[in-house]
């Protein structure tokens, strides 16, 4: 049987393969960017917060709060980077050259019923001298695996991984509209130094607690060999950038309660109450909602150091006061 082999690369498509001076610059902008955001990240004394709907006043009351799946996150972008390829291109055929014997030695091996009376070293010295062939067809087939393997990765992590969003700004308007039930909400302050937010397992954990959400422009290209998870689970679009996020990712099976639900089930994890240093009152609250929430506080000695705030309209700016109860 004849084995396929691919078509000698053309002059043009070589040229074609190879990233251009700006994807080249892009890549190397972002990298600079997010080399930037991670220096300047510290969240030392920093109280960090959470816009809710009326609808989840069980986060205060029973002290739970939802790890949500990326996939059900309102930005369509997310686990989506533009991951246009495996390695560069010099990496893999460093890698082949590296491993080429051992490489087909294997897939002989695995298929040794195909070559019969040809003997395996025969194979071996017909694949050394179309390598360049084979190397193109490895480069060929980079962008179909890609899609596949983001695919798969994609799917395991909306199964396996939630995210906590939090954000800088206690009083930003789009943020109470949008996510605090257009004021008639409330937001919790947390203590972004609680151990809670600081769950690693080892130095190189970049899961496991608060790190800041960097913004770009453009989808910076990447390739899936020197991704880290900071290109993978941190880096947003610049026009949700008003939100000013902090995100901690945890694994799904730490939740203590998991109720289904129609798209993703709901994973709830117990935090401290240690953890809340403020919550704020929603001018459009409910009385029957802000009693709850001051009647729990109040009688709560676990809630007894939290302060409580009502937001209010400036009377000359835009600006959303928050008032000390």
């Amino acid at each position: 049987m004849d084995l396929p082999i691919a078509p000698e690369p053309t002059r043009e498509w070589r040229e074609s393969s190879a990233p251009s001076c700006a994807t080249m610059l892009k890549r190397k902008s972002y990298r600079q960017n997010r080399e930037i955001n991670q220096n300047t990240s510290s969240r030392r004394n920093m109280t960090l917060y959470k816009y809710l709907p009326s609808s989840r006043l069980d986060v205060i009351l029973n002290s739970q709060i939802r790890f949500t799946p990326l996939g059900a996150l309102n930005d369509p972008y997310e686990l989506r980077p533009y991951m246009d390829r495996l390695a560069e291109k010099s990496r893999i055929q460093e890698h082949l050259e590296k491993n080429f014997p051992r490489l087909i030695g294997e897939a002989c091996d695995d298929e040794d019923a195909i070559y019969g009376p040809i003997g395996k070293e025969d194979i071996l010295r017909f694949a050394e001298e179309r390598k360049p062939a084979l190397y193109g067809f490895v480069e060929k087939a980079q962008s179909r695996v890609t899609r596949s393997l983001m695919g798969i990765f994609q799917a395991k992590c909306n199964e396996l991984i939630g995210a906590l969003s939090l954000s800088e700004a206690a009083g930003d308007q789009l943020m109470w509209s949008h996510y605090a039930e257009e004021h008639k909400g409330y937001v919790v302050g947390f203590n972004s130094e609680d151990p809670f937010f600081d769950q690693r397992v080892s130095p190189e954990d970049e899961l496991r607690h608060l790190k800041r959400i960097t913004y770009v422009a453009e989808r910076p290209p990447l390739n899936l060999a020197d991704s880290t998870a900071t290109d993978l689970f941190f880096v947003k679009s610049n026009a949700w950038e008003y939100e000013a996020e902090w995100r901690i990712l945890l694994p799904l099976s730490g939740a203590s309660i998991t109720n289904e639900a129609e798209f993703y089930p709901i994973h709830l994890f117990s935090f401290p109450p240690k953890a809340v240093s403020s919550v704020i009152i929603g001018m459009r609250m409910s009385d029957d909602d802000i009693f709850r929430i001051k009647s729990h506080l109040a009688t709560s000695d676990h809630y007894s150091h939290v302060k409580i705030y009502r937001a209010s309209l400036h009377d000359r700016s835009y600006e959303i006061l928050l008032n000390e109860l």
